[in-house]
């Protein structure tokens, strides 16, 4: 992420070498303009444009004349003004710099022209840049906005890489993140059996532990932003960690987040989205749209399944894929899960074209993301033959999906310096929206205050003609003076004979 940044800095340094290069010269020509100008003033006031007898006097071979005399000493106060204006405009230039470098950002980094033998520690300087911006860079303006629009889209550190699995009810969360952890950790069955969002972490020993206590965990320090979800969620939140086996598919320095099932909650009256999201909330006790997305948002991958059964999108599901998972593309995988459950090729056609037709419905685009066709059973042992669908197949699929897992920890930081990324573009777009209102409201101001003065001045201009002139006497002059006759009605007597 610092090679981009390198050869702007080189041209930034560039740069302030033509500047030091071009204060002399502004100088100079600010001494000799000056000191033309004057002395052809002087020149054109004496009379004597004549410049062979200005040299000539100049030089002291002929005796100058007094009108010489009068421009060399013009020629003079020319030279000591030109040498005033440059200083001050010197002095100007510099203090102007000053005050720049004051406001100027000092990077607690050194960005070099090359990076010779790499970095002594990415991750701590990657981090160290990334804290710098944000502090320095997104918080004074977030804090100057209406809502604070950008105040959870920060990063916090230290933060383990993380993988969240959401989909519909049944549809094999939980079966699948005991298999991926290789022991049964989470409860499982056809009905919704979890309720609640559950982090699994591979450790030395084993530990539980709930929602308040996972708040102020000094190694996730982002998860006390989850606080402003009420104790509704954290009475619903908890975090495991286990001693897996040693042949266990979960590394070390990840954690996966299982997630409550989607279902469709009641609803009366027409289909709303606000109406669901209300409804949302009434019935978990918090809004689970929203903490979604804040997982979502700092995941670095999110695996969304589903079930043949219910291969459709349920009520939440619509509000995740609209909401929550809006403009996170690059994240989620769309997997069909317990696909060896199907009888035929038929009844897997039907599923996969009703999934198929249900994510063209929420995701506008012309090609719809990858569907991963997967299933749980047989995670160690390889497909058996005596199924009618080409299990061996959809076990590849579902190596591609495990790989994807386990490659979350090396998509960490990429992951992070794209959201960065996008909220500098969030920022960047709203800081030039906010100056072009700004600058439209300076206009009218400007507009408002020419034409305001117009209305006053107009009429004092013209009363002050009419005094002028004699067209108006004012109170107290002295055309009100008895014996003494107004401007515009004296008339000179006639002539006498």
């Amino acid at each position: 992420p610092m090679a981009p940044l390198i050869p702007r800095e080189v041209e930034r340094k560039g740069k302030r070498h033509d500047r030091r290069l071009r204060l002399p010269l502004l100088a100079l020509v600010s001494i000799v303009a000056v000191a033309l100008s004057l002395d052809l003033a002087a020149f054109y006031i004496s009379g004597k444009f004549a410049s062979s007898t200005a040299t000539t006097a100049w030089l002291g071979k002929n005796k100058p004349e007094p009108e010489l005399v009068v421009a060399q000493g013009g020629g003079f106060k020319g030279m000591a003004m030109g040498v005033l204006f440059a200083v001050l405009v010197m002095g100007g230039v510099q203090a102007r710099r000053f005050i720049r470098n004051l406001r100027e950002l000092k990077r607690p980094y050194q960005l070099q022209d090359g990076i010779v033998g790499g970095v002594a520690d990415p991750q701590a300087e990657l981090t160290k840049i990334i804290t710098f911006i944000q502090d320095q860079v997104i918080l004074p303006i977030d804090e100057r906005l209406p809502g604070r629009p950008f105040e959870y889209d920060l990063h916090s550190f230290p933060f383990t890489p993380m993988v969240l699995v959401i989909g519909n009810h049944s549809s094999g969360k939980s079966t699948f993140i005991n298999r991926f952890l290789g022991v049964s950790t989470q409860e499982t069955g056809v009905a919704p059996t979890d309720d609640g969002f559950t982090v699994l972490e591979r450790r030395q020993t084993d530990s539980t532990e709930d929602g308040p206590t996972v708040f102020g965990c000094p190694e996730n320090r982002p998860f006390r932003e989850l606080q402003r979800f009420g104790s509704a969620f954290s009475g619903h939140f908890r975090r495991k960690r286990k001693v897996l086996p040693d042949d266990a598919i979960m590394p070390f320095g990840l954690q996966i987040v299982d997630t409550p099932g989607m279902i469709d909650l009641p609803l009366t009256g027409s289909i709303d989205r606000d109406k669901l999201t209300a409804n949302t909330v009434r019935g978990r006790g918090y809004n689970f749209v929203d903490v979604v997305r804040w997982w979502a948002k700092r995941a670095d991958l999110v695996l969304l399944l589903f079930d043949p059964d219910k291969p459709g999108t349920t009520g939440e599901t619509l509000e995740v894929l609209t909401k929550s998972l809006a403009g996170l593309d690059h994240k989620f995988l769309v997997v069909l899960n317990k696909v060896d459950q199907l009888d035929n090729s038929v009844d897997f056609a039907r599923a996969y074209g009703t999934l198929g037709w249900a994510l063209s419905k929420v995701i506008r685009r012309k090609d719809l993301p990858q569907i991963y066709t997967t299933y749980n059973a047989g995670f160690d042992a390889q497909a058996g033959t005596h199924h009618k669908l080409p299990l061996d197949d959809f076990a590849k699929r579902r190596k591609e999906v495990i790989a994807e897992v386990c490659r979350a920890k090396e998509r960490h930081f990429d992951n992070v310096v794209t959201a960065l990324e996008e909220t500098l573009r969030q920022v960047s777009m709203t800081a030039m929206v906010l100056g072009a209102i700004q600058a439209k409201a300076a206009r009218r101001l400007v507009l408002t205050w020419l034409v305001g003065s117009a209305l006053v001045a107009g009429p004092l201009a013209v009363l002050v003609w009419l005094v002028a002139t004699g067209r108006l006497a004012l109170p107290g002059s002295a055309s009100d003076v008895p014996g003494v006759p107004h401007r515009s009605s004296w008339r000179a007597p006639p002539p006498t004979e």
